[in-house]
């Protein structure tokens, strides 16, 4: 027994100095962590969220735009094709453009292509495929960057203080319900131990209770009618006039850059000398390329060398009239491409399709192809479509000036 006791106490003993050594090294540890974060300038976290509640830092949100289209620069750069790339100016900005000059020997015109929303001159679907595939057959092509649709903001709106008078009635009721059960005769609160079996019990209420509940809602008197329902306050319908300019304003200055854009892009395709142009849209691009040919169309009838190609394209809510009204007095070379997968843009094609018949315009032609163009796709049937409808319908002939 004595020697069971000895072993025991050995046992504490041995624990203790384990448990005593090790917090001594976790405080030595720390003091060591503590003096290298001093050394090496780092601030702890309780400091930074104080330095941040302390400070007024306004609160920027993050420019997409830029971001993505400075991204694409340093991917081409990354490359080595920087020469691709071409700074194109109008009367308020700068921006860039992705050009490549035709690589077979017979130039055949050039080719501006206009992306989706929310994406870039060399984005991988669509894009990308078709700008490095059509110079191979004498297409010069320039992609250029539209900007993104403003999105939508919410109108703030004024609460109305209005309350219906059943709401008030109710909760006036509510309330003294609270006090009577809360409270005793003389005013004490009630404890657990003071309710009644009657009241904690699952059966329900006796007949006793429910008669004398009865006698209590016949004594009651009954509530006001309402004639009407109450007025909502009329400010909480209206929107500030302030607002509404604003939205004005964005949805002009929107549609203002998309424009300008599109018409410094082609001003610098003629420059290269290429005189038969194509614009190639893709999703809302393709509304924007339809505007502008109609514009052209507008303002020269007899102009030629203007063509157009629409791949699933999508009306903007923010082009200056709609896409339908636009296409039905279209007299220029138009190919519709549609692919199967997008139900929407295959839905609206159909309308499309529908307005040519009726117009009779022998120069619109819509095809729904296969496959959509990738950027891993050395001839996906997209750009074989595209390069085949382009040669029988737009291809131009290399005519000298007289100076």
């Amino acid at each position: 027994m004595h020697r069971s006791a000895r072993y025991l106490l050995l046992l504490i003993v041995s624990l203790s100095f384990f448990t005593q050594a090790a917090e001594e090294a976790t405080e030595e540890s720390e003091q060591v962590l503590a003096e290298k974060t001093a050394d090496d300038g780092v601030i702890d976290d309780g400091d930074i969220k104080e330095e941040i509640s302390n400070s007024n830092l306004p609160h920027v949100l993050p420019n997409i735009p830029l971001k993505r289209s400075l991204s694409l620069l340093k991917h081409m750069r990354l490359f080595d094709r920087e020469d691709e790339i071409v700074q194109l100016n109008t009367a308020k900005e700068t921006f860039y453009g992705l050009y490549l000059a035709e690589a077979s020997g017979t130039p055949q015109g050039g080719i501006l292509i206009l992306h989706d929303d929310q994406q870039h001159g060399h984005w991988p679907e669509i894009v990308a495929p078709l700008r490095e595939y059509l110079p191979q057959y004498g297409w010069a092509t320039l992609s250029i960057e539209l900007p993104d649709i403003p999105a939508r903001k919410r109108i703030t709106r004024i609460q109305s203080n209005i309350s219906s008078p059943v709401v008030e009635n109710e909760q006036a009721e509510q309330d003294e319900n609270k006090e009577s059960i809360a409270t005793t005769e003389d005013g004490a609160p009630l404890e657990q131990e003071a309710l009644s079996a009657e009241a904690t019990d699952n059966s329900g209420p006796s007949a006793d209770t429910q008669v004398q509940a009865e006698e209590n809602e016949d004594s009651e008197p009954a509530l006001p009618r309402l004639e009407s329902l109450p007025d909502l306050a009329a400010e909480s319908q209206t929107v500030s006039p302030k607002v509404i300019e604003q939205r004005l304003d964005n949805i002009q200055h929107y549609q203002q850059k998309n424009s300008q854009r599109i018409i410094s892009a082609i001003e610098y395709l003629q420059s290269k000398g290429q005189f038969n142009l194509v614009v190639i849209g893709y999703g809302i691009g393709a509304a924007w390329a339809v505007d502008y040919i109609q514009q052209q169309v507008n303002e020269d009838p007899e102009r030629k060398g203007l063509a157009v190609i629409t791949i699933d394209a999508l009306a903007s809510q923010y082009s200056p009239q709609k896409m339908n009204q636009q296409i039905a007095k279209l007299e220029v070379p138009f190919l519709d491409l549609v692919h199967p997968s997008q139900p929407y843009a295959l839905k609206h094609a159909k309308k499309r399709q529908t307005i040519m018949n009726r117009n009779k315009n022998n120069q619109y032609q819509q095809v729904i192809t296969a496959n959509m163009a990738n950027y891993d796709d050395s001839e996906s049937p997209t750009s074989r479509r595209i390069r085949g409808w382009l040669k029988t319908n737009a291809g131009g002939t290399l005519v000298k000036f007289k100076q």
